[in-house]
């Protein structure tokens, strides 16, 4: 009797003063999948997890670079696009008219231009008249050929935004150290679209390769397109970031002499023609300048929690799994 009176009163109290994060927290109520304006976004809910970082830090007067840190920093909740930016709907944006940045738009005219006389781009290419087309409307291919100026651009007039370096590597490998999306198992090419050294354009669709899908279900975040983030190359930044850092973003440039004082954006992810060591977290990091496009760069749509909110409301977003 007393046993139970005991067990009884234990677990009143541990009911009492049990943590209430549970019940109190404000995304629970999210749905794990939505699409909204026709694009699929999947939740990655708030965590800590581990970063990888580089940096420097001015002494003496002189920039003395840090050796690579795993760190553990927290990231809020958002939404990630399950695809990489489609061409379809980058072919949309390039001719609304609207993008400021079109000229950045990779490359002009050359040798390998096909028969109609386009743009030789690999997904997107654009008519001797100016209009835009998809190359193969049917395959459902990224959009490629952009600068991290136009990735930001394509981005905003889908009412969305890039995700932050930080955003993007939880995504990626959620809260533990794995080298890949889906693990540490070396990649073939069923987890993957990679071929090291490859120069034509090797560019799959973005529902490809469900098996090396990440932990929270977003595919080709390794191989396929490199995909610009929100943050500039700022190595005087990362330099500060130690664990517990929150939502770590470099939102200033940096011009070092590394990069010969240029002001680049970053991307994430390897490429078609990217190695094995180019798709793992600790090789998959690339700079660009910033108005300068590139054969195979891409990037991948974030939506905050926020503005998620607001377009299941209005109805410009549905939950597709709860």
């Amino acid at each position: 009797m007393m046993r139970r009176l005991f067990a009884l009163i234990s677990l009143l109290f541990g009911l009492a003063f049990a943590p209430t994060w549970a019940a109190s927290d404000p995304d629970a109520d999210l749905p794990k999948e939505i699409v909204a304006n026709g694009v699929e976004f999947m939740l990655v809910p708030g965590g800590w997890f581990h970063y990888a970082v580089y940096g420097a830090q001015m002494r003496d007067g002189k920039l003395r670079y840090r050796p690579r840190r795993e760190i553990k920093v927290w990231a809020d909740t958002m939404y990630i696009g399950k695809f990489e930016a489609r061409a379809r709907d980058f072919t949309r944006f390039m001719n609304s008219g609207e993008a400021r940045h079109a000229r950045q738009y990779y490359p002009p005219p050359n040798a390998l231009s096909d028969a109609y006389g386009a743009y030789d781009g690999c997904s997107v290419r654009v008519d001797e008249q100016g209009s835009f087309f998809e190359r193969f409307p049917d395959n459902n291919l990224p959009a490629t050929n952009l600068s991290w100026d136009l990735a930001h651009e394509f981005a905003a007039w889908m009412g969305f935004r890039l995700p932050t370096d930080a955003e993007w590597v939880h995504a990626f490998r959620g809260d533990d150290k794995r080298l890949y999306p889906w693990g540490d198992e070396f990649p073939d090419d069923t987890h993957a679209v990679f071929q090291e050294g490859a120069t034509a354009c090797n560019v799959f669709p973005v529902d490809s390769n469900p098996k090396g899908r990440s932990p929270y279900g977003v595919y080709n975040m390794a191989g396929n397109a490199f995909e610009y983030v929100a943050d500039w190359t700022n190595d005087l930044y990362e330099g500060t970031l130690e664990d517990g850092a929150r939502n770590p973003h470099a939102a200033e440039p940096f011009a070092s002499p590394k990069l010969e004082f240029e002001t680049h954006g970053q991307l994430r992810g390897g490429r078609w023609a990217s190695g094995p060591y180019q798709l793992a977290m600790t090789g998959n990091r690339q700079t660009q300048r910033h108005d300068d496009g590139f054969i195979c760069y891409g990037t991948r749509f974030a939506l905050s929690v926020d503005q998620a909110r607001a377009y299941l409301a209005d109805g410009k977003a549905r939950a597709v799994t709860p």
